[in-house]
């Protein structure tokens, strides 16, 4: 029996379609659904070692194997090795400060201050430095020669200049004294040791200074002597120690003013004070009040 050809009278077309469709089952059924679902493969950079995922974090936060990790992680003021060693001074006062090394120190009539890391302090210009107080300190072999001298942002400054820049409207010039009125109890400055003990006796107390000067302490009067023990400076808070002219603690200034005449008004470290200059000399009188009484009366001199 002769099969019967189905394709006889169907159109060209059809016969197409239906090719094309029997194509595309089989097609289906070789292809399975996780190949359809897959991600292409990621190529690998192969410049960098895989890293497994616990070995991340611990890359993240471990210095890398041959870097060098520093040894003081401090942060340090980028101008500290610019700080000269030395001894540096405010003017006008017995405060001091010392740079030794990498560390600096306080210092006053007291003693000295524990060390401290000289990343605290800031170098302004040669010679010259800012303590995290705000307080400028120059070096004391900078000092001007035989002038009273303050120690500011550029260095330091005549007594004078200082003054006229403080109170520019001010009129009165301040007045000075002569270098005999630098006296106290009977001592001047550069009196020796032995002189102070001659004429005053064994003091109550003495305070080891160094490395600033020793102090000698009185009832009511403190002397203040060099290594070459001589008199650097005084206070007096008595009116049985009084200067030459007869300026006492306990008095009106109103009466010191008409002694002596208009002061140099300075504010510094320790409090405001009215001050008297000498001419050509880097000493003057220096002079505390409590509302408007003489409180002490002291002598003082450039570091």
């Amino acid at each position: 029996m002769t099969g019967k050809n189905w394709s006889v009278g169907l159109p060209t077309t059809t016969v197409a379609t239906l090719a094309s469709l029997v194509g595309l089952m089989t097609l289906g059924c070789t292809l399975s659904p996780t190949s359809q679902e897959q991600p292409p493969t990621q190529t690998k950079n192969k410049g960098f070692p895989e890293v497994s995922e616990g070995a991340k974090g611990a890359t993240n936060n471990t210095t890398p194997q041959g870097a060098s990790t520093p040894v003081d992680t401090t942060p340090q003021n980028s101008s500290s090795h610019s700080i000269a060693e030395g001894f540096y001074a405010l003017g006008g006062t017995d405060q001091g400060l010392e740079v030794a090394g990498k560390q600096y120190r306080y210092f006053d009539e007291l003693g000295t201050k524990p060390w401290m890391p000289i990343s605290d302090l800031k170098h302004v210009k040669k010679g010259i430095l800012l303590d995290g107080g705000e307080t400028y300190w120059c070096l004391s072999t900078l000092t001007l020669k035989n002038e009273a001298a303050i120690c500011s942002a550029e260095g330091w400054k005549r007594h004078q200049d200082i003054q006229a820049q403080d109170n520019p409207k001010t009129e009165a010039k301040p007045s000075q004294v002569s270098e005999n009125e630098l006296v106290l109890a009977g001592i001047a400055l550069g009196d020796p040791e032995s002189k102070v003990l001659s004429k005053l006796g064994s003091p109550d107390r003495v305070v080891d200074g160094n490395p600033s000067d020793d102090q000698l302490e009185y009832p009511d009067l403190t002397l203040w002597v060099s290594e070459e023990r001589r008199v650097t400076n005084m206070r007096s808070t008595s009116d049985q120690h009084c200067t030459p002219a007869g300026v006492c603690p306990g008095m009106q200034f109103s009466r010191v003013r008409e002694i002596y005449g208009s002061p140099l008004v300075a504010d510094r470290e320790n409090g405001r004070f009215m001050e008297y200059g000498v001419s050509q000399s880097s000493c003057w009188l220096q002079i505390a009040l409590d509302d408007q009484i003489v409180k002490s009366v002291g002598v003082a001199c450039q570091p």
